[in-house]
């Protein structure tokens, strides 16, 4: 692995920018990172959730999202599931001026609560 990352750290214009040795103390954190995100994904056994859920989808779809991606929570709630359609993709709907749609109905939804 190490040889595959000094291999494209040498061809790639990130090594104008950062020394070698950062480089790749960056890269082995990114890797451990990764790979304990994916462990803990494997071990995960969800629990049903008592309450409601407000559910965030993507307006823009891509090959590698699923469909629906609220099916998987359908299950795990024991009260409503409540889906709303952001405008973007996964990550862009994380950004202005999408998260600000998501934000207003989230504001919704928390001033309901205390009325």
């Amino acid at each position: 692995m190490d040889e595959k990352l000094r291999y494209f750290f040498e061809r790639s214009q990130i090594a104008n920018r950062v020394s070698h040795d950062e480089f790749m103390s960056r890269i082995r954190n990114f890797l451990t990172v990764i790979k304990a995100n994916s462990q803990a994904m494997i071990d995960y056994v969800p629990k049903t959730y008592p309450g409601k859920i407000l559910f965030f989808r993507a307006g823009e779809r891509d090959t590698y999202l699923p469909t629906n991606p609220a099916l998987g929570w359908l299950n795990l709630a024991a009260e409503e599931v409540s889906i709303h359609e952001i405008p973007g993709n996964h990550t862009s709907m994380n950004f202005s001026p999408n998260v600000e749609v998501m934000a207003d109905l989230l504001k919704v939804r928390l001033q309901s609560l205390f009325v």
